[in-house]
């Protein structure tokens, strides 16, 4: 065998298998090795490429549901104190505002106060950071967005889609927003000094747009037991709080710190002459149209009786039962010394307060004086207006619904499985506006 011919196929093979060769070009067996290489090569280089862009394409989607789940949620939260509807229309602009892989975002709500569907309205417990639907709604909101083949939505667009199912780039994005109350607004100041002032139990629960403020020094000024619930901007309360009520009040708490005072103490009240009272001619049965004036007594166990425009002073009680209505025409109530209101069974009082009583404007009943004011059974109290009672007691019971502006009052018990809603603020206790409606907790 030649050896030179030996010497020059064993640097060609040497070179093909990485070792240096001094010639400046390979061999026609190398260059064959590496399109050998490039052929083994390309099929997975190209398979990275596809699932990058695949994944990609993925991530994109992922996001985007991600994005219109935080952007409907907050939009319904933010309006959550304007009503179910109101919510409902919020959460649907607010998706059509994102992008679905088959256009705008498209959900499902359903009809009652706690939706269903694609959004859900119900509480937040911030402790343990759960989500739970109340059939009366909430204010807190759950939106799931999903893109999938079987969806309006559609699902997210691939670029080899028949490699996979549809159903395995379904993608689900799940987020809840928690209505904030404004804490400029004051909607309940509570004037007592005997702890508790605030009491919420069994099933009751209380609901205010704006803040509550106790001015007692006490320990345990307020008091939530069993399932009870407040929902509030905030508690300011000059003593402390039970510690065993943190957890029911959904808002913030500060305690040991100076309350305001009743911006009304001292207003001098119209003076209620029981000399001058006259009797409210009722038969349960009609319609009774009572002018302003000074009246004795109102006992009434149905039909309505309208109190025209203007002050209508009480020397007595004024006690519904049965299906008795009380309405309101742009009235005001002022109850004398001693004497309170008590609604009972399914009677109900409701309207507007007068607008041009000086000093009263917008109050539907005022009094000052140390009474007991009862709601119970499955009354219901609906009126435009706030209550000034800063002396009396004010307990609701049963399964009252009591929806009014605002109140100052002595105390306020709320208890079985009454509801009590003050959606409105005291204007006189306003501070400093401080922005924003809505919060993402998930």
């Amino acid at each position: 065998m030649d050896p030179p011919r030996v010497q020059s196929s064993m640097r060609s093979v040497d070179f093909c298998l990485g070792m240096k060769r001094p010639s400046a070009h390979p061999s026609p067996n190398c260059r064959g090795a590496a399109s050998v290489k490039m052929i083994v090569l390309l099929p997975t280089m190209l398979m990275f490429a596809w699932l990058s862009i695949e994944i990609g394409l993925a991530l994109r989607a992922y996001n985007q549901a991600k994005i219109a789940s935080d952007s409907i949620s907050l939009a319904a939260a933010a309006r959550y104190r304007d009503g179910f509807s109101v919510s409902v229309d919020d959460a649907f602009s607010a998706a059509a505002t994102n992008r679905a892989p088959s256009g705008p975002v498209q959900i499902a709500i359903g009809d009652g106060p706690d939706g269903g569907g694609d959004v859900e309205f119900g509480r937040w417990d911030d402790v343990s950071r759960v989500f739970v639907t109340d059939p009366a709604g909430g204010p807190a909101v759950r939106v799931t967005v999903r893109f999938a083949s079987d969806h309006p939505n559609g699902a997210p667009g691939l670029v080899l889609p028949g490699l996979f199912s549809p159903a395995f780039f379904a993608i689900e994005r799940s987020s809840v927003a928690v209505y904030t109350p404004p804490k400029h607004v004051t909607s309940l100041l509570v004037a007592g000094n005997s702890a508790p002032t605030v009491v919420v139990a069994d099933s009751g629960r209380m609901v205010t747009r704006g803040g509550i403020s106790i001015s007692c020094d006490g320990d345990f000024a307020i008091s939530v037991l069993g399932t009870g619930s407040v929902e509030t901007a905030v508690v300011r309360v000059e003593g402390l709080v039970d510690p065993g009520t943190e957890l029911a009040i959904s808002g913030s708490i500060e305690q040991k710190l100076a309350v305001v005072d009743d911006p009304f103490a001292a207003i001098m009240m119209p003076a209620v002459d029981p000399t001058a009272a006259t009797s409210i001619d009722h038969d349960d049965l009609t319609t009774t149209l009572v002018p302003p004036g000074v009246h004795s007594t109102l006992s009434a166990s149905g039909g309505t009786i309208i109190l025209q425009p203007g002050l209508h002073q009480f020397a007595g009680i004024i006690s519904l039962s049965g299906s008795a209505s009380l309405q309101l025409d742009n009235a005001t109530i002022q109850m004398g010394d001693g004497v309170g209101i008590e609604v009972l069974g399914q009677a109900s009082i409701a309207g507007t307060p007068s607008m041009s009583i000086a000093d009263w404007s917008g109050r539907w009943a005022i009094q000052r004086s140390v009474v007991r004011w009862t709601v119970e059974g499955s009354a219901a109290i609906a009126v435009d207006g706030g209550l000034y009672a800063p002396l009396s007691s004010i307990n609701f019971g049963g399964s009252a619904e009591v929806d009014m502006d605002s109140a100052i009052v002595g105390s306020v018990t709320v208890g079985n499985q009454a509801t009590v809603i003050l959606d409105d603020g005291i204007d006189e206790l306003e501070t400093a506006t401080i922005p924003g409606r809505a919060r993402l907790v998930r």
